[in-house]
Order: structure tokens, then sequence, then C-alpha cells
């Protein structure tokens, strides 16, 4: 009996709940109206709060009336909420930092700016000398000594206009690097001996315990790059490609000598080599906003020279001699080179200053000068790889 009467009363919730749309649709089909926006009938008296019907369709027209569900109309009122708000509309602005490229953000503008580079070279294989180690018997020991090289400062300047689309770029870069000088003895044993590496026939090594050999070499690169830009905004990218001419050179040299006990100086070799050339490059750059007023950006660099490849060499034996022999040879070849450039970083662009803006960045850099040789060969190829940090202005 109990679930019958618990039956009845959700009818009539139900009922009320179909029944009350209707109420209210009914008395939506009649609204108070003043006595004078319509004409009062005779023989009634007029009244400011006298009920007049809607007028009624005509008849020959008929109304189709559908249902809608609740669930059709909030649907339909959140589809017209979403699309009318500002995310959707083209003129709502985008957070500071990540705003569409537009026609701003390519304006044409001088720039300059320098760039500081801390950069190490590197090489497959780098020699100063051979040490041989044995016990005059049943063993001998090699041990093949290398150059090493710390991280060293290059300056990078760079200047150029850039229009809405084209524009031009000048970029020059050096490095010099000279690391420590290195000494070594032969073995106390007399069994052991230090030896250079080979330049022909030339023989300066030593096996005397108590002599001296030193080992020094250096290293020169630098290029000149005039380029022809080209730049566009993709959305939130700015993209560019670049091309033009470039100059470069890297030298190279070896400065290896022997005294005896005595400090007196008994072998010299004083090799030096190098490639420079012209020709043309080419590369491209991306950059996108990832915070405000920050970039990251890549850049990449592709070059290929033709010039010639040259060497010298000056070598004595036997100085402390009355009748030393003295070795001089020289070559010179055409050649080509390859060089690539890879920049991966963050930039940063400052408030713009009456006439002009400042902007930085930090990224890391390699490069590879292919068929660069090493300190003692021309066979090989060198690589830098480090960090770099600019500063610069745009007006």
């Amino acid at each position: 009996m109990m679930s019958i009467q618990t039956l009845a009363v959700a009818a009539l919730f139900q009922l009320a709940a179909i029944a009350s749309p209707l109420v209210l649709s009914a008395h939506a089909e009649v609204r108070p109206t003043s006595a004078a926006s319509r004409p009062v009938t005779a023989g009634r008296p007029a009244s400011a709060n006298q009920m007049v019907a809607r007028p009624m369709p005509p008849q020959d027209v008929p109304q189709t009336v559908r249902p809608v569900s609740h669930v059709e109309m909030t649907t339909s009122m959140a589809s017209e909420s979403v699309l009318e708000s500002e995310v959707f509309m083209d003129s709502a602005p985008m957070p500071m930092g990540y705003q569409s490229c537009d026609s701003n953000c390519c304006e044409a503008h001088w720039f300059a700016g320098f760039e500081a580079t801390f950069l190490k070279p590197h090489f497959t294989s780098n020699p100063a000398y051979t040490l041989m180690e044995s016990d005059g018997t049943s063993f001998e020991n090699y041990t093949d000594v290398d150059f090493t090289y710390d991280m060293q400062f290059a300056p990078r300047v760079f200047l150029g206009l850039q229009g809405e689309e084209i524009g031009l770029r000048a970029t020059w870069w050096h490095f010099d690097n000279d690391p420590s000088v290195l000494t070594a003895q032969p073995p106390a044993n007399g069994f052991g001996s230090i030896t250079p590496p080979s330049f022909g026939s030339v023989d300066i090594s030593t096996t005397v315990p108590g002599s001296t050999f030193q080992a020094g070499t250096g290293l020169t690169a630098y290029s000149i790059d005039l380029d022809v830009t080209r730049q566009f905004c993709l959305s939130r990218w700015r993209i560019g490609a670049f091309g033009g001419l470039r100059y470069a050179e890297i030298d190279q040299k070896y400065l290896a000598q022997t005294s005896n006990a005595s400090g007196t100086l008994t072998g010299q070799i004083d090799y030096q080599h190098g490639m420079s050339g012209i020709g043309p490059t080419m590369g491209m750059y991306a950059s996108v906003p990832v915070a405000t007023r920050i970039e990251l950006f890549s850049e990449a660099r592709g070059s290929l020279l033709f010039g010639e490849a040259t060497s010298t060499l000056t070598a004595g034996e036997d100085l402390d001699l009355t009748t030393p022999f003295t070795t001089t040879t020289s070559t010179s070849r055409d050649e080509v080179m390859t060089i690539g450039e890879i920049e991966l970083g963050l930039r940063w662009t400052g408030c713009k200053r009456q006439c002009w803006q400042p902007f930085g960045s930090v990224a890391l850099e390699g490069q590879t000068w292919g068929d660069a040789g090493n300190a003692t060969s021309e066979d090989g190829s060198v690589g830098f790889f480090g960090f770099n940090a600019s500063f610069g202005f745009q007006l």
C-alpha cells in the first residue's frame, strides 16, 4: 500500500513538471495593455488593467511547433556562447609574447650587435709527439700525446638592415688559440725515446736522458659573410632563409724543438699550413615564442668555398754542430672547403625605448671545417663546439 502512495506522489510531481511549461506558455499569450494602446469595446468600461487577447495568426498560415528538449536548448546556448566569445573572434588579442605574427613583427629596421663565442677545437687526432718506454729487452710501450685545447673566446660582430621581408646582413668572426707548450724528456734508463710526427726524412727525435723535447701549436680561423635574408611569419613562427657570399680562412702551425742537457738547440721543426677560399653560403633559421619576450630559435648554415691550400716546412737537424742540415719545402694547390654551422638557443627582445630596441641571446654553437687537417697534417677536419652570448639593438 505504501508503494502505491509513493508511485502516486511521483506521478503528480511528473505531471506538475510537464504542466508548468504549458501554464507559462498560456500566460505568455495574454499581456496587459493600456487603454491608450487599444480601442475599448463598446458597452464595456475601459480600464488600464484591461486584459486584451493577442491576435492569433491567420488560419491559412499553419505554424509548426516542434517541441525542443532541454538538451537541445542547452547545446544551442552553449554553442552560441562559445562561438561569440573572444577566444574564437579574430579580433581577440593573444597573451603578450604569444601574439600571432602580423605586420608589426616583420617591420623594417636596422640592427647591429656583438656576440661573444666561447668555443673549443676538436680533432680526430692532433699528435704532438710519441713517447716510447722500454726496458731494453722484453717490452716497448708507445704513447701518442695529443695537444689539448681549452675553451677560447672568439668575437663576432654583425650589422644589417631587415625590411618587411627582404634584408641584408654582414657578419665577421675571428678565432685565435695557442695552447700551452708540451715538454717531455726521454726515460732515464736510456732505452726510451721521444719522436715528433713524421715530416718526410726529418728526424729530431731524442733518446738521450737529460735532453728536452718541446712542442707547441696554434690555430687561427676567421670568416666574413655577406647575406641577403628573406623572412616571413607563419602563425606564431618566424621563419627565414638567407644566402650570399662567404670568405673564410683557417691556419695551423706546429713548432717542435730538441735541446741537449746543457740547453743547446739541436733540432727544430717549423711547419705551417692553411686554407682560404670564397664561395656561396646559405642557411635557414626559425624562432617561436616560449614566454613573454623570449623566443626559442635555431639557425643552420652551410658554405662551399673554393680557394687555395698552402704549406711550408722549415726544419734543422744537428744544429749544435758546425755543419747543420736544413730542410725547406713548400706546397700550394687548389682546394675545396666545406663549412657547416648550427645554433640552438633563446633570444630575448626588450621594450622599445624611443627609437631603439635592445635584444640578446644565449645559444649552443657547433662548427665543422672539412679537410682543414690538424697541427701536423692537412688530412682530417676541425670542429668547434661551445656556446655564445650576444647583445645588440635594432632601430
